[in-house]
């Protein structure tokens, strides 16, 4: 059965948090826990040795740390002013 290469888990996480990954996962077409995955199974590939525990970082390593936080914040912030176009336009229907 192809559930069996999964483990189920309960996840208690940040409302704001909860909120981003739906959000990011509407716009990607997919499910929140694919999202969730998706961006897990990225995070461990980036680490060294793949345990997620790589070797000390480099200037390049904060470097592109840097510009993937800039990145995923500007994500975040058009996430959120999507929602507030939405809400807005929610509010302003007769």
């Amino acid at each position: 059965m192809a559930e069996d290469r999964y483990t189920r888990i309960t996840l208690r996480i940040p409302k704001e948090v909860h909120k981003a990954l739906l959000e990011a996962a509407k716009l990607q077409s997919h499910s929140m826990n694919a999202e969730i995955v998706q961006r897990l199974e990225e995070s461990i590939r980036s680490s060294k040795d793949g345990t997620g525990q790589g070797s000390a970082p480099t200037l390049e390593d904060y470097i592109e740390n840097s510009k993937e936080l800039k990145k995923n914040l500007y994500d975040i912030i058009e996430m959120l002013d999507n929602a507030k176009k939405r809400k807005i336009a929610e509010i302003e229907e007769p």
